[in-house]
């Protein structure tokens, strides 16, 4: 089964329709818990993973989609890394939310 699908199968929507509504509620979630540089560090980033995997974030996705956060201290532009992954199998898409607090779409 595709990611497409299986996105489809557990909310409803079309992959576009899913990534308009999951980008602002990731951008959301990160602007409240990310408050300045000190919090681009892998300790924030593992509390704010675990909290994804639990379920207590972003309604509770982390549950039924892998939803990877990452730092990519190489990158000049800096910040969080969001990945969906369906399955294990398939990387739906990525966006990327900047030291700046922006999100945008990788």
């Amino acid at each position: 089964m595709s990611w497409e699908k299986i996105i489809k199968k557990e909310s409803g929507k079309t992959i576009e329709q899913f990534r308009d509504l999951f980008e602002p509620m990731v951008e959301t979630y990160l602007n409240d818990n990310i408050f300045d540089e000190n919090d681009y560090t892998e300790e924030k980033m593992k509390e704010l993973q675990d909290e994804i995997n639990r379920g207590d974030a972003l309604a509770g996705l982390g549950k039924y989609i892998d939803i990877y956060l990452s730092l990519d201290p190489d990158d000049k532009e800096g910040g969080y890394y969001v990945d969906v992954e369906v399955s294990g199998k398939y990387d739906a898409f990525g966006m990327q939310f900047d030291l700046k607090g922006n999100m945008r779409r990788l």
